[in-house]
C-alpha cells in the first residue's frame, strides 16, 4: 500500500492564471476563471484615461459610429448622450457593451478591423453621410484607409488614450517570484510586450519559463520572445470565449500528463532555432512585415479592454496612409481616387450572414437558458451529472476525488490493521500450545527420575538379572525425555522470539498507520474547506454579475438582490455595496439616457416655476403673464441665480455628466426646486445605482484575489 505523499500526488493542485486586461474589464475574465477552478491574479497591463472633447456637431452629421474596442464604447458614452445612431463594432464584447449603454442598433463584424470595414461597405453607402470613428490614442490597421477607399468619409477623433504602467503590479511580481503561476492570459501584442519590458526591467525575465503562455491571435503569440516561455496556446477565434477554451485545452492537458487537442484551440511549442523571417515565432501564418523587416501589427482585435488595437507602428502607419499627419482631436480621412474594388477583390474570410445569425441566436439562447437556469440553481444542481456539477464547482471537483482517494486509503489501512491482528491470535495461541507440551514433558520427566531412584534403591539390595533389565530401560527412556525437553526448550524459545518480532513489527505497523490516518483526516478536513471555499466564491462572483447586470438594466432587481445577500451575508461589504440601491428594488432605477431626454423638459418647467408670479398685485401678475408668450433667460452660467443654475446643467446634459447636472439643480430653491423635484429623485437613484455597481466590481475583485 502506497504512503500519505502517493495520496497527495493523486489530487490535482488548483491552477493560478494571470490576468493582464485593464481593471474595467477583468471582473467577467475573473469570474470565468473562478467558475473553471482557476484562481485569478489581475494585473492590468495598461491604464486608461478618458480625454476630453467637443464631439457633438461631428456625431450630428454621421450616419453610423464606429466602435473599434469597448474602451471606445465607454469614451463616447461619457461625452455624448445620442443612442439612436447605428453602432458597427468590430467584435461581440464590443457591440454588446453598446447595447448595454442603451444604442438601439449595434452589429458585430465578429473579428478584427478589416472585418469591420467589409461589413460597413457592405451595409451602407457613402451617401448616407460621415462614419464616427470613437478612437484611442494609438490607432493601426488599415479600416478607415480600406474604407476611404470605398468612398467613405470617416471621421477619427481620439476619445481615451491607454498608457502602461510604470511598474510591474505588486500581484504579479509576487506570483512571479514564488512560482506560484501556471499560465498568463494575453490578449493584444502591446500587452505582451509591455509585460516582457517589465519583467526584463525587474530582472525576472526567467520567471516565465514554467509557465503557459495563452494568447488571442497569433499576432498576440508573435510578440512574446519564443525561450522565455514553456509553452502557448492561441485562440482558434479572437474572442474571448475562444480564448478561455484555449485555456481549458491547456488545463486539460496539464492535469493529465498529455497535451489536448479539441476544437477551439491549437497548442503552439517553440519552433527549431533556424526560422524563415516574417513568421511567427510560435509557428503561426506569416506576419506582415515592413521594408525593415520589422513586425507589423495590422489586426485590432475585440478584447473589450484597453489595447484592444495595437500600438501605431510603422506598418499600421503607413497603411492608414495618414501617420498621424492631422491633429490627434481629430482627423479626417476624405475618399482616395482610387477605383473602387470590385466585390470579388475585397478580402477573403466574410462571414455568411446565415452563419452569423444562427451563431447569434444560438448566443441569445444560451444566455437566457444561464440567467433562468442561475435563478433556480439551488433547487436542481443536485440533480445534475457528476462531470456537470464538478464543472459548476470548480475546484470542487479536484476535493471530490481527493475525498474519494482519502476513504479508500482510510478503508485499506482498515483492513491490514484487522488482518494483523488475526495473524497475531494466531501466534498467540501456538505459544500457547507449546507451553502446554513442555508442561506435559517435565511432568513424565519428574516421574522417569523418581522410578530411576526406586530401581536403584531396590538393586542395591538385591541384584536381579531382570531389575537391572528393568533399570537399562528406565534410563534409556530418561534419556529420550531429556532429549525431547530439550528439542521443546528450543523450540519454545524460537517461538518466543519470532512471537516478539511479530509483536514489534504489529506495534510499528499500528503506529505508522495511526499517522498516516491522521494525515489523511487533515487533508479530508483541507480539501472540505477548499471546495466549500471555491463554491462560494463561485456562487458569489456569479450573483454579483447577475446584479451588476441588473442595475445596468431600468427593470425590478428583488430576486437578484435576495440571492446576492443571502450569498455574501459574510461579507459586509457586500451589503454596503448594495443598500443604497434596495429603495429602488421593487421598481427599478430609469437609465442615464431617459434621463437625460427629459431634462430639457424639467428646465423648461422650472423657468416657466420661477417666472410665476405671486400675489403682490395685479401689476405683477399682468408682467407674469407677458413674460409667458416670450421666455428669455441668461445661458451663460454666471452667476447664482436661477438662470446660471439652470445654463450649467444644461452644459453638464450635453456633456453626458449626470453627476454634475444632478449637483447644479440640488441648488435650486422654491418653485424652481420643486419642479425639478421628480427628476433630481429619478437622477440620484440611477447615480446610486452606478456606484453600487462600482463597488460590487471591487468588492468581488478583492474575495476573488483572497480565495474566500
Amino acid at each position: 500500500m502506497s504512503d500519505a505523499a502517493d495520496v497527495s500526488d493523486t489530487v490535482a493542485a488548483g491552477s493560478r492564471a494571470l490576468v493582464t486586461r485593464p481593471q474595467e474589464d477583468a471582473a467577467d475574465i475573473a469570474a470565468a476563471l473562478v467558475g473553471r477552478g482557476i484562481t485569478p491574479v489581475i494585473a492590468p497591463m495598461m491604464a486608461v484615461t478618458p480625454r476630453d472633447a467637443d464631439i457633438d456637431a461631428d456625431v450630428a452629421a454621421a450616419q453610423a459610429l464606429l466602435f473599434t474596442s469597448r474602451n471606445g464604447v465607454r469614451a463616447f458614452c461619457r461625452l455624448s448622450g445620442r443612442r439612436d445612431i447605428p453602432v458597427y463594432a468590430v467584435g461581440d464584447s464590443t457591440a454588446a457593451l453598446a447595447r448595454d449603454e442603451g444604442f438601439e442598433t449595434a452589429d458585430s463584424a465578429a473579428g478584427d478591423s478589416v472585418a469591420l470595414a467589409r461589413l460597413v461597405a457592405g451595409r451602407l453607402t457613402p451617401a448616407g453621410g460621415p462614419l464616427f470613428h470613437a478612437a484611442g490614442e494609438t490607432v493601426a490597421g488599415d479600416m478607415a484607409a480600406a474604407l476611404a477607399a470605398d468612398g467613405f468619409d470617416v471621421v477619427r477623433r481620439t476619445l481615451y488614450e491607454a498608457r502602461p504602467v510604470d511598474d510591474l503590479p505588486a500581484a504579479a511580481r509576487d506570483a512571479l517570484t514564488r512560482g506560484d503561476l501556471d499560465y498568463v492570459l494575453f490578449f493584444s501584442p502591446r500587452t505582451a510586450r509591455i509585460f516582457e519590458e517589465l519583467l526584463s526591467r525587474e530582472n525576472i525575465s526567467t520567471a516565465t519559463r514554467p509557465l503557459t503562455a495563452i494568447c488571442l491571435s497569433d499576432a498576440v503569440a508573435a510578440a512574446l520572445r519564443r525561450d522565455a516561455w514553456k509553452g502557448c496556446h492561441v485562440a482558434a477565434q479572437p474572442t474571448a470565449e475562444a480564448l478561455l477554451a484555449a485555456l481549458d485545452g491547456a488545463e486539460a492537458g496539464r492535469k493529465s500528463g498529455v497535451p489536448e487537442n479539441r476544437p477551439g484551440t491549437r497548442r503552439l511549442e517553440p519552433p527549431p532555432e533556424s526560422e524563415d523571417k516574417g513568421t511567427s515565432p510560435w509557428g503561426g501564418a506569416p506576419l506582415k512585415t515592413d521594408d525593415g523587416g520589422k513586425m507589423a501589427d495590422d489586426k485590432s482585435r475585440d478584447t473589450g479592454q484597453a489595447n484592444a488595437t495595437p500600438e501605431n507602428t510603422p506598418a499600421a502607419k503607413s497603411a492608414t496612409g495618414q501617420a498621424d499627419a492631422k491633429p490627434a482631436d481629430k482627423q479626417e480621412i476624405k475618399p482616395k481616387s482610387a477605383p473602387k474594388s470590385a466585390p470579388g477583390n475585397k478580402p477573403e474570410g466574410k462571414p455568411r450572414r446565415s452563419a452569423q445569425v444562427a451563431v447569434a441566436w444560438t448566443l441569445v439562447v444560451v444566455l437566457l437558458a444561464a440567467g433562468a437556469g442561475y435563478v433556480t440553481l439551488p433547487q436542481w444542481r443536485d440533480s445534475l451529472p457528476q462531470p456537470i456539477r464538478d464543472r459548476l464547482a470548480g475546484a470542487g471537483a479536484p476535493a471530490a476525488q481527493e475525498i474519494a482517494a482519502v476513504r479508500d486509503l482510510a478503508a485499506a489501512a482498515k483492513s491490514e490493521v484487522a488482518e494483523l491482528r488475526r495473524l497475531n491470535a494466531e501466534l498467540s495461541a501456538t505459544v500457547g500450545g507449546l507451553g502446554d507440551r513442555l508442561t506435559a514433558l517435565e511432568a513424565r520427566l519428574r516421574d522417569a527420575e523418581a522410578g530411576l531412584a526406586a530401581a536403584r534403591e531396590s538393586a542395591g539390595a538385591s541384584p536381579d538379572p531382570a531389575l537391572a533389565q528393568k533399570i537399562l530401560d528406565l534410563e534409556q527412556s530418561l534419556s529420550a525425555a531429556l532429549q525431547a525437553r530439550a528439542t521443546a526448550d528450543s523450540r519454545a524459545a524460537e517461538s518466543e522470539t519470532q512471537r516478539a518480532q511479530n509483536v514489534a513489527a504489529l506495534t510499528d505497523l499500528v503506529a505508522r498507520t495511526n499517522t498516516r490516518l491522521d494525515e489523511v483526516e487533515a487533508k479530508l478536513q483541507d480539501a472540505r474547506r477548499a471546495a466549500a471555499s471555491s463554491d462560494r466564491s463561485d456562487s458569489l462572483a456569479l450573483a454579483a454579475g447577475q446584479m451588476r447586470d441588473a442595475l445596468a438594466r431600468t427593470g425590478p432587481f428583488e430576486a437578484e438582490l435576495q440571492t446576492l445577500r443571502r450569498l455574501g451575508a459574510a461579507h459586509p461589504e457586500i451589503a454596503a455595496a448594495v443598500a443604497p440601491v434596495e429603495p429602488f428594488a421593487a421598481t427599478g432605477v430609469p437609465s442615464q439616457a431617459a434621463l437625460m431626454n427629459r431634462l430639457p423638459a424639467v428646465i423648461d418647467g422650472a423657468v416657466a416655476a420661477s417666472r410665476t408670479a405671486g400675489d403682490s398685485g395685479w401689476i405683477d401678475r399682468t408682467v407674469s403673464k407677458l413674460r409667458g408668450f416670450v421666455t428669455v433667460r441668461r445661458v451663460d452660467g454666471k452667476g447664482d441665480d436661477v438662470d446660471a443654475v439652470l445654463a450649467r446643467a444644461e452644459a453638464a446634459a450635453r456633456r453626458d455628466d449626470l453627476e454634475t447636472a444632478v449637483a447644479e439643480l440640488s441648488a435650486l430653491t422654491g418653485d424652481a426646486a420643486a419642479a425639478a423635484a421628480d427628476w433630481l429623485a429619478a437622477a440620484r437613484s440611477r447615480l446610486a445605482a452606478d456606484a453600487a455597481r462600482a463597488a460590487l466590481n471591487r468588492v468581488v475583485l478583492g474575495t476573488l484575489a483572497t480565495g474566500g
